[in-house]
């Protein structure tokens, strides 16, 4: 079990700008730069939602904060019915050193770089059901992977390595895409409310994030219905 986190993230992007090219982090003062125009209204639990056709994606430029080597949560809410021919990525730390992703068959997949190839979580469940999904990854070395999806485990693993920056591709955060070997998997859908921390997600952090993001739903719809 991971401790409670005692701060919050590095990155919240709420995707709620609804234009241009720029989207900001509600946090860090980090800006994420659009490859082109993509906005989806109403979001999937805000103002707008992030819409990615494959192609399009955002990045941050790296920072040694960016780059957490024994800890870290990739979290973010997704909505997708198909993927690209080798999946969909939500978020990666630069270098591809982890990604939470779709595989190109709708499992999630949560993978870290050792130095030498891959160590992966898939879940057994599949989400290419167009349905609003939240899904964490959280990494500790010591403890390992634990990946949720809507507060409920769909994966997990024991390790120990510290997290790998030497594979190369992007010196970049990416949201919606993975561009160094062995992927350059551009996401097909929605995106929203993504999170990076330096820290991994108790179950209470966990659940807080997903009862959060319901919140906002259901404020959003009954600002509809009025």
């Amino acid at each position: 079990q991971f401790q409670a986190a005692t701060v919050g993230p590095l990155v919240s992007l709420p995707f709620d700008e609804g234009g241009g090219t720029t989207a900001n982090s509600t946090v860090g003062g980090y800006v994420c730069n659009l490859s082109s125009v993509g906005w989806g209204s109403p979001g999937l639990i805000g103002a707008s939602s992030f819409s990615l056709d494959g192609v399009r994606y955002c990045t941050i430029a790296s920072t040694p904060a960016l780059r957490p080597t024994t800890q870290f949560t990739l979290a973010g809410w997704f909505k997708a019915s198909t993927t690209d021919t080798g999946g969909g990525t939500i978020v990666a730390l630069p270098n591809d050193a982890a990604i939470l992703y779709l595989n190109n068959t709708g499992h999630l997949v949560c993978q870290l770089y050792n130095g030498v190839s891959f160590n992966s979580v898939v879940s057994a469940p599949t989400y290419l059901n167009n349905v609003k999904t939240f899904a964490s990854c959280s990494y500790q070395q010591g403890t390992g992977i634990v990946m949720r999806v809507n507060h409920t485990t769909v994966g997990a693993l024991s390790l120990s390595i510290p997290i790998d920056y030497s594979l190369g591709g992007t010196e970049n955060v990416e949201v919606g895409r993975s561009s160094g070997s062995p992927l350059d998997y551009g996401f097909i859908g929605i995106l929203d409310q993504v999170e990076i921390r330096d820290t991994p997600l108790s179950d209470a952090d966990d659940l807080a994030l997903y009862q959060q993001g319901l919140t906002l739903v259901r404020r959003m719809i009954g600002t509809v219905l009025r």
